[in-house]
């Protein structure tokens, strides 16, 4: 991908990547996490209030270019720790025959981006902080029968994190900007209680005026929308435990412009896939998941581990 340039155009153009935050995440918006939701998640619970807590680890040492090829002539690594626990609430009335919730997350999270080019070491940032938080003012919960429950909700994440666009680090769950996340999610029940659950979520974004251009001078970055589709398939073995796969697949939409510029060829893509398990009691559960991204473009490919726990107070 690199042959011909000399050691000093090399690494101009890899700071240059680094600091346009593509070594950390596709896209330049990119808020929801991918593969966050699974078994089960189109059908909203009885009235009352839950935690939430996600733990996920995401770990890559490949980055892809817009052919899928792994860029062989550099040594990259990302490996992010988060926790994100949400407060979810639903009122014992319903809107338009829906249950209706309101929700807030709040996360925090440890980044280390290491790039490295023979003996240069370009990149080797680490933080440890707060994240963007995200809330939703509307989650509408539908039952149909026992067969086919559906969740609408309208997600917004606001620029409440430390960003810093010369350190990458800071920029994997900071973004710098307003995102506005529509979702449906949708829960089909087939057989012997066989689930079939898919998250379809539509991103959009504000603009990040402090966004770092190629020349390393503030600029303005207005990142392209995204496509997240979440999926699983669980099947019980008892009442309180179900096995199964899950993952996701992502798409950027639309081309991110710098200054105004659209910037070409740069359009994230990952799908991913790997196994899940659910132990559930009467108030609580227990979501332990591993997803393996195999279909990745214009961004790190890796494998994510997912820890989710749920509890109704």
């Amino acid at each position: 991908m690199h042959k011909g340039l000399t050691h000093a155009s090399l690494l101009l153009i890899l700071w240059c990547w680094l600091l346009s935050s593509k070594a950390c995440m596709a896209g330049g918006g990119q808020h929801y996490p991918n593969g966050a939701e699974g078994f089960l998640c189109g059908i909203a619970p009885g009235p009352g209030l839950y935690l939430v807590n996600y733990t996920t680890w995401y770990s890559a040492s490949s980055y892809r270019d817009d052919s899928g090829d792994d860029i062989k002539d550099i040594d990259f690594h990302v490996n992010v720790v988060a926790e994100a626990p949400r407060l979810l609430y639903f009122f014992d009335y319903k809107i338009f025959g829906a249950i209706y919730g309101v929700y807030l997350t709040v996360p925090a999270y440890y980044a280390n981006v290491k790039l490295t080019k023979g003996a240069f070491k370009i990149i080797d940032d680490s933080f440890s902080g707060t994240g963007d938080l995200v809330f939703s003012p509307l989650i509408l919960g539908w039952h149909y029968k026992r067969l086919l429950h559906w969740i609408f909700s309208f997600d917004i994440n606001a620029p409440s994190g430390h960003y810093n666009g010369r350190h990458p680090a800071t920029t994997i769950i900071s973004r710098n900007i307003w995102s506005f996340m529509p979702n449906l999610s949708a829960t089909l029940i087939v057989g012997p209680g066989i689930d079939i659950s898919m998250k379809f979520l539509y991103e959009f974004h504000t603009n990040n005026q402090k966004h770092i251009n190629f020349l390393g001078q503030k600029a303005t970055l207005e990142p392209g929308s995204e496509l997240h589709i979440d999926y699983a398939v669980g099947i019980p073995l008892s009442r309180d435990l179900r096995i199964g796969i899950n993952g996701f697949f992502y798409q950027q939409l639309e081309d991110d412009k710098i200054n105004k510029k659209n910037v070409k060829n740069d359009r994230g893509r990952a799908f991913a896939i790997g196994p899940a398990v659910k132990y559930a009691g009467e108030d609580w559960a227990i979501i332990l998941k591993e997803q393996f991204e195999i279909w990745v473009k214009n961004r790190p490919k890796g494998n994510v581990t997912w820890l989710k726990i749920q509890y109704r107070f």
